[in-house]
């Protein structure tokens, strides 16, 4: 039986579907046909496949090659599958033996990953695969060839978090008049179990929690807790030769599991693990993390404390990663109980700082664990041990930032390009360099030296011959946000139009709406308002290309107050302004070709709206969040 999740109410949006709680389950499923069009009459199942609960993508995965087989079948889907090749060969890597994909960029190239040595959980690439994947299946569903008109989640609760997290981003995205998106309760997620770790590996009561915050904040959709649903269903057809594709995961997996089942060598197995554990943390699927210990089980203890330091370490950056930091303190502690050698118990030092001074607030407690950490390696002078330090300096740094204490930052920062200057080039070198540069760079921008700031960045300006297009993005869109801040915005407008045609250039539709944004934002306040509009629409269709989220009301909001700027001759600091709300974008403000009367009824009241640009382009991924309790 259908039914609703606490009261009998029907969604408020225009595409909610509901069936009341009293029907018996024949004239349920009628009821709910009643809604879907008549034009789509078949329902497809997507569920958890069997021993694969924390497998990524395992119970979307045919559904997507299901789409993708559609796609490949029609010439005009080129140019848009060239868009997602990217995504879409990072997570099939065999699709490259297909002559079409061959020439597909790298995602690794082009997108950032989680960065281990700043606890930082949001990955470009996992939000760029959601997005790429929300786009397919929307494209293919709402097409005239397809027929299904219900995509029903079932069994949800022992589904794959990522699977779970494409099912969420579709229903979001899945226009009016499209198919439903249905969700079920119901599955079993199989708990892994090794002893001494259970603080960590035990899951079932946080992936109840995170399902019911995925229930709680869906939209467009009926929520059905009984797993029994009547509708009929159309199960999944895999399709020859796409949907049998091993995912970069599986691959991993499945050598772990022959290791495991060959009983290999304690060495051999570790490195297994590790690869798996680095993989699973890295694309944000903590369950398969935990799992991944499960199934090492008591083998866990023939492992070399090194191998087993690792091994929790990973442990403790998914912790991290799904927001409960407090278990994270505690399997870094673990962690640190099991480190062999000084350069592992510093390791474990910094990343238990790192989590107290940016996840906890507690910066006085974190700086004791640097202080232990420097006192560990001040006397060594080889490239390991500066390289450290240069870190250690770094992390101490926003210590003292978190205290509002710039003064002393300043002077961690400096001790922390000694130290890097010290040290042979690597790529994590490189990496700590720019990230001390831009600290650097943060300070002065803080004590309001905007100027100092610049002339600082732009020091990188000779690295973009030979970078990467995703540094060159982030470096352009940095200064643009800081010649923004003294008025130069002629400059500042040039750099923003650098970025975008980077992300463009990269098919990153997610940064390209945000410099699209706050590129409208800079033109306006130049007094270019005809051009600030044309940026606006360029974001609102990015937008609507992506999949509309919640900021594109906004978007319309901003695109039609500069139209009516330049229809009504007052452009520029002294142009009235009047609120306008999200429900606008709906009505007489609403897409290109619908009555734009609109257009012309604000009134004389004054109301920042345009947006200001920011000073660097990080930004969280809601997208991929499905943590909000813990989070919050």
């Amino acid at each position: 039986m259908l039914q609703s999740i606490q009261n009998s109410q029907v969604l408020t949006s225009p595409q909610a579907y509901f069936v009341p709680v009293a029907l018996e389950p024949d004239r349920a499923e009628a009821k709910l046909f009643e809604q879907v069009p008549t034009a789509k009459p078949l329902v497809l199942r997507v569920q958890p496949v069997v021993g694969d609960a924390t497998l990524g993508f395992s119970s979307i995965a045919p559904l997507v090659a299901r789409a993708l087989s559609w796609a490949e079948a029609d010439p005009e889907n080129k140019e848009f599958l060239q868009s997602i090749a990217a995504e879409l060969t990072w997570l099939f890597p065999e699709l490259r033996r297909k002559e079409f994909f061959k020439a597909a960029p790298e995602l690794t190239e082009i997108a950032i990953a989680p960065s281990r040595r700043r606890l930082h959980k949001e990955s470009e690439q996992i939000l760029r695969v959601t997005v790429a994947l929300g786009r397919l299946l929307r494209k293919w569903l709402c097409s005239d060839e397809c027929e299904i008109g219900v995509v029903h989640a079932a069994h949800v609760d022992g589904m794959d978090e990522q699977s779970v997290r494409v099912m969420r981003r579709l229903a979001d995205i899945m226009p009016e008049g499209g198919p439903l998106i249905l969700f079920s309760r119901g599955g079993e997620f199989k708990e892994p179990v090794v002893e001494g770790l259970a603080p960590w590996i035990g899951q079932k009561e946080r992936r109840a929690a995170m399902i019911e915050g995925v229930m709680q904040n869906l939209k467009h959709v009926v929520l059905d807790q009984d797993a029994r649903s009547p509708v009929s269903a159309l199960e999944i057809v895999e399709i020859d030769g796409i949907a049998n594709l091993g995912t970069r995961e599986k691959a991993l997996v499945e050598a772990l599991n022959t290791s495991i089942e060959e009983n290999e060598q304690p060495e051999t197995l570790a490195a297994h693990a590790i690869a798996a554990i680095e993989e699973a943390v890295f694309t944000l699927n903590f369950p398969q993390a935990r799992a991944i210990l499960g199934r090492i089980g008591e083998r866990f203890l023939e492992f070399s404390p090194k191998q087993q330091h690792e091994l929790v370490l990973h442990l403790a950056f998914a912790e991290a990663f799904a927001c409960r930091f407090e278990s994270a303190a505690e399997a870094l502690q673990y962690a640190m109980s099991l480190a062999d050698t000084a350069d592992e118990k510093a390791m474990s030092h910094f990343f238990l700082a790192l989590l107290k001074i940016k996840r906890l607030g507690q910066p006085l407690q974190g700086r004791e664990h640097l202080d232990k950490a420097i006192a560990m390696l001040k006397d060594r002078t080889d490239d390991a041990a500066l390289n450290d330090l240069a870190w250690l300096y770094n992390l101490r740094a926003l210590s003292f930032v978190e205290l509002r204490d710039v003064a002393n930052a300043r002077k961690q920062v400096l001790m922390g390009i000694k130290y890097n200057k010290a040290c042979q080039r690597t790529p994590d070198s490189i990496h700590l360099k720019i990230n001390l540069l831009s600290n650097m760079t943060n300070l002065e921008e803080f004590t309001r030296q905007v100027p100092r700031a610049i002339e600082r960045w732009s020091v990188f300006e000779p690295m973009l011959k030979s970078a990467a297009g995703s540094f060159a993005k982030h470096y352009h869109y940095r200064m643009g946000g800081l010649l923004t801040k003294v008025d130069r915005f002629d400059q500042a407008s040039d750099h923003f139009m650098k970025a975008y045609a980077e992300a463009r250039k990269s098919h990153d539709l997610f940064y390209a709406v945000l410099i699209a944004r706050d590129l409208g934002g800079v033109l306006y306040r130049a007094g270019q308002v005809e051009e600030a509009a044309r940026w606006f629409e360029a974001c609102v269709r990015l937008q609507d290309e992506m999949g509309a989220d919640d900021a594109i009301s906004a978007d319309w909001v901003a695109l039609w107050y500069c139209r009516w700027c330049v229809t009504s001759k007052t452009a520029g600091a002294n142009a009235v302004k009047q609120p306008l709300y999200k429900s606008i974008s709906s009505g007489s403000m609403g897409h290109e070709g619908e009555d734009q009367s609109g257009a012309n009824a604000f009134a004389p009241v004054e109301f920042q709206f345009l947006p200001r640009p920011g000073t660097k382009l990080n930004r969280p991924f809601d997208i991929t969040n499905l943590y909000w309790e813990s989070a919050s």
